[in-house]
């Protein structure tokens, strides 16, 4: 659901009631499309997003974390130029348009006091971010629209605002205007007013003839048309009076809407609630979590795709190889073609030219046959000859192919992990550490040669604590699940795995003696969460020392052997291993 123009003006007046007179502190850029402030204030310190993306283009403030990217992007630097130590001074909504203007108190190179506007126009697709001088100009902006546009948004030209339709404050209007308006419109396009089409007609109407009126709001207000002009005015008043209140749609408890005023127009679909909180809490609650997991959705998916694909380009090799593998156990029938061949030379003469030879099997039964297919141009030693290298080469295959075989089980295996862990991504931090994990190896630099970028400090294994106060560890990738088994966990934890799949590595700490069962089934279900069979409803768990868990010499990250474990039965919750992660915080 978008911000609409009255959403907008419950966001404007919350955010001057919070933030006016705060400073900004710090100015961050950590999409493309979205701008963070950090300001302090009186009122204490806020963050406040302003989002021109194609998500849910808004302003509010804001209590998620945000990541930043290792480099500032051009817009944020000039950001950071012109409003670092900014006092805001009035935040406006155009009147019943989806534009929010920020005027911020500054000073310009030469230390002199001036005024910028930054204007978040939050229009769908259209949405865009505009820093503008005093005198009008615009300084930059999130997206450039070039000169061949209507409007053009760029540097060093002056800002112009979108065109105000021609249409009718609705908070002005009178009863007698509204019907004389709603009777022009009908007369004019000629609508049918059938009961099937009342609403439709309604809906139009005040969309077409209204400023502010978004379709959400139309199609509530025309939810029943003998009362739409008694719900406009309710409404409108409720909007002039400043009464508009949070509300939440949820589905099955997920939220899924949102708006200013409980609607009525999803019926039993979506179950409503008045939001205890704010207006930017709300969007918080609906845009945040969704649009941070569509993110990092989006930054994984070249890297899910390649693994998907190896995965499947492994997985066609393999066949291949047991393919060849099951041939090559065939090929004693070659060297008994050879053996019979050659026992019966002394009938050369009669074989000569001819394409097959029936001869006495005696690897089978007493009197048993073999008929054995001949090179025509080859006599019958040759043709023995020639079954026995055929023997020799699948037997040398066997052993090179079973070699390549366990090869690529093991590729797979690893492949298989990278998309698990995968889907196991919470931030960006995660995301740069598997790119590292894939990337290929790079030389040591040369002594004395100039560093390159400092190398952002790897996350750390997820901690837990059991609920009998033990603490453990689960690696995010690969990389972390060998720092955590082989050098991290001392030789005595406890290292569980799930068994046979994908996962991460967990290690209890057993330095206060050998765990007690619950810590053990709780860390057994955290290590099966963590797994490509989270969805599972019994998962079975692997256990043992970490004096007994290797790394074969040469394997991948992440690969390892183990022995002298025992395994348990569990089920994944992740209700369970949420809590325990907080009991960790």
């Amino acid at each position: 659901m978008p911000v609409d123009a009255l959403f907008l003006s419950a966001l404007t007046a919350e955010l001057n009631g919070a933030i006016i007179g705060a400073r900004v502190d710090k100015i961050h850029q950590p999409s493309e499309s979205e701008v963070l402030f950090s300001l302090r204030g009186a009122g204490g310190t806020h963050k406040l997003l302003i989002s021109a993306g194609g998500g849910v283009p808004r302003i509010h403030l804001t209590a998620i974390p945000y990541e930043n990217p290792q480099s500032a992007p051009m817009f944020c630097m000039l950001l950071r130029k012109y409003l670092t130590s900014a006092r805001l001074r009035a935040v406006r909504q155009v009147p019943f348009e989806r534009i929010v203007e920020l005027e911020w108190d500054t000073q310009d190179e030469m230390g002199v006091p001036s005024v910028k506007r930054l204007i978040a126009e939050l229009m769908g697709r259209n949405s865009n971010l505009a820093l503008v001088a005093e005198d009008g100009r615009v300084l930059d902006c999130i997206r450039r629209t070039g000169l061949e546009s209507p409007r053009p948004i760029q540097a060093g030209l002056f800002y112009k605002a979108p065109d105000a339709p021609d249409k009718t404050d609705p908070l002005g209007v009178t009863p007698g205007e509204f019907d004389r308006l709603f009777s022009e419109y009908a007369a004019l396009h000629a609508y049918q007013t059938a009961p099937s089409d009342i609403n439709r007609v309604h809906e139009e109407f005040l969309i077409d003839t209204f400023s502010g009126i978004s379709p959400i709001l139309a199609r509530e207000i025309a939810l029943d048309g003998e009362e739409m002009p008694e719900r406009f005015f309710r409404y409108a008043e409720d909007a002039r009076q400043g009464r508009l209140q949070p509300y939440i749609f949820t589905q099955n408890g997920i939220p899924k809407e949102f708006y200013c005023f409980g609607l009525n127009q999803y019926g039993k679909l979506y179950e409503a609630s008045r939001f205890d909180g704010g207006f930017s809490e709300l969007l918080d609650a609906v845009c945040g979590e969704r649009e941070r997991a569509a993110r990092l959705n989006q930054k994984v998916a070249s890297l899910r795709k390649t693994a998907q694909n190896n995965c499947r380009r492994i997985r066609k090799k393999i066949l291949l190889q047991e393919q060849t593998v099951e041939e090559s156990l065939q090929r004693e029938r070659f060297r008994r073609y050879g053996d019979l061949l050659m026992a019966n030379l002394h009938r050369a003469a009669e074989a000569r030219g001819k394409k097959s030879i029936e001869v006495e099997d005696f690897y089978g039964e007493a009197g048993e046959k073999a008929q054995i297919e001949l090179d025509e141009t080859k006599n019958l030693q040759q043709n023995a000859a020639q079954y026995y290298v055929r023997y020799r080469k699948l037997k040398n295959a066997e052993a090179m192919t079973k070699a390549q075989l366990s090869a690529s089980r093991g590729e797979l295996e690893y492949w298989e992990s990278v998309a698990e862990e995968l889907s196991r991504v919470t931030c960006q931090r995660d995301i740069d550490e598997i790119r590292e994990e894939l990337a290929p190896p790079t030389p040591a630099r040369k002594q004395g040669a100039k560093p390159g970028k400092q190398r952002k400090k790897a996350a750390e294994p997820q901690r837990f604590i059991s609920s009998a106060g033990i603490p453990f560890r689960a690696g995010r990738n690969n990389r972390q699940n060998d720092e955590l088994t082989m050098r991290a966990a001392g030789k005595g934890d406890i290292w569980l795995h799930a068994q046979k799949i994908p996962g991460c590595h967990v290690v209890i700490d057993a330095s206060g003696g050998m765990p007690d069962e619950q810590t053990l089934l709780e860390a057994a279900a955290v290590a099966a969460v963590y797994s490509q069979a989270s969805e599972s409803t019994k998962v079975a768990v692997d256990y043992t020392r970490v004096k007994h868990v290797k790394k074969p010499p040469g394997a991948k990250p992440g690969m390892v052997i183990y022995s002298e474990f025992k395994t348990v039965l569990v089920r994944p919750d992740k209700e369970l291993a949420q809590r325990l992660a907080d009991n960790a915080r």
